[in-house]
């Protein structure tokens, strides 16, 4: 895996990842000195688990994601 450049996969990885960004705010007592038991206040992650049928993925990817990829970068 590599970070894109400007929306654009480098040739060495030409294979987008679609990013899953979770927002989570949880009502704190102890202040902005607070941090998770993983380290920090913004150390929390998360897994996914892909359930779905590679074929109905792949139309939704390529028809909605990628779409909208191509759409932003002007291509």
């Amino acid at each position: 895996m590599a970070y894109s450049a400007r929306g654009a996969c480098p040739a060495s990885h030409p294979i987008a990842v679609p990013a899953i960004s979770l927002i989570y705010r949880y009502a704190v007592a102890g202040g902005p000195d607070a941090v998770l038991a993983s380290g920090g206040q913004y150390s929390g992650h998360a897994d996914f688990f892909n359930a779905w049928r590679q074929g109905e993925l792949a139309r939704l990817v390529n028809g909605c994601l990628n779409a909208l990829r191509h759409c932003a970068r002007g291509d």
